[in-house]
């Protein structure tokens, strides 16, 4: 079911077209859209005023993003500390769990940076220890005191060292996990995924985003029946996401590529160009060199006569 859309979402839906490309004379016709384009000239100017884009193009207007990452539905993600001119692509929530083989043996209590909470649910006591590192807010899950499970937060990454992000936000994982057993003297077992981490990226095709708007998820399944990759708005907004680290390394990267190969082009054209104009000064000189041979030829064949001045000689024999 396609939920209700609000102001602030369309805001945030013509936010990201802006970044990618669109002018307001489009966006204003787009299906998940549908509003004057005086509406959209005034979040223009909200977004501008507010540091979210700025002008790169004036005919047609167009605009790219800036250091400020717009919209509420990332209010709980770590942003991405790149300047790159390309979207950050967002890696969703990771849980891990690990079994405890040996219980925490000091009392887990508040401290300064990390917070502790205790509860009861189910005939099972829990306690859970938060504390913020480079990516955002960790939290540790004791059950029982039988399991550990460490959470990692949604956060945004640096699009240009995107490759093996997955080993990476694993690894990085059980450095958190050491620190806990560390700090609390206990000791685990061997990691197990318990939810493997997605990359998001916002989607800007038109078509794709009325489909999702209909229908609420596009799914792309191979011949097995599983799930490649898929779009929804699970954060209000049109996304495509996928968890094949190869997929995701591709959605990350073509933007990169196709850039690089736009700078290639440019300066293969700028190249050619100069060959070009060399080749037709080339073949000017060459045509004032044949012009000079076929005189030279004419003078030694002696075809050629000099009529210059001829009715000033007089014949006096």
């Amino acid at each position: 079911m396609v939920g209700i859309v609000d102001k602030n979402s369309k805001k945030e839906r013509i936010y990201h077209y802006l970044i990618h490309g669109y002018y307001a004379a489009q966006i204003k016709d787009f299906k998940d859209i549908k509003c004057s384009k005086g509406y959209v000239s005034q979040v223009i100017k909200e977004l501008l005023q507010s540091g979210y884009i700025k002008l790169i193009d004036r005919y047609p207007r167009r605009f790219s993003k800036t250091s400020r990452v717009y919209g509420r539905m990332f209010s709980n993600c770590t942003p991405g500390v790149s300047n790159s001119e390309f979207e950050q692509p967002r890696i969703h929530l990771n849980v891990v769990k690990f079994e405890l083989l040996k219980p925490p043996d000091l009392d887990i209590i508040d401290e300064e940076g990390i917070v502790v909470n205790r509860w009861n649910a189910n005939n099972s006591s829990f306690v859970e220890v938060s504390r913020f590192v480079d990516i955002g807010k960790i939290v540790y899950r004791l059950c029982n005191d039988k399991t550990l499970v460490v959470l990692t937060p949604g956060f945004f990454h640096d699009p240009e060292n995107f490759r093996h992000y997955r080993r990476i936000l694993l690894e990085k994982t059980e450095k958190y996990a050491a620190w806990f057993c560390k700090k609390y003297h206990c000791r685990i077992g061997e990691m197990v995924i318990c939810r493997d981490s997605d990359i998001a990226n916002t989607e800007t095709d038109p078509y794709l985003n009325e489909m999702v708007l209909k229908y609420g998820m596009v799914k792309l399944v191979d011949q097995d029946g599983h799930t490649v990759y898929w779009w929804d708005q699970s954060k209000g907004s049109p996304e495509f996401e996928t968890n094949h680290e190869d997929l995701a390394e591709i959605r990350v990267f073509m933007p990169l590529i196709v850039k690089t190969l736009e700078d290639r082009v440019h300066t293969l054209s700028s190249e050619v160009a100069a060959q070009g104009m060399l080749i037709e000064s080339l073949m000017a000189k060459l045509d004032v060199i044949q012009d000079l041979i076929a005189e030279v030829k004419q003078d030694i064949s002696g075809e050629k006569v000099d009529n210059r001045n001829k009715d000033e000689y007089i014949d006096v024999t």
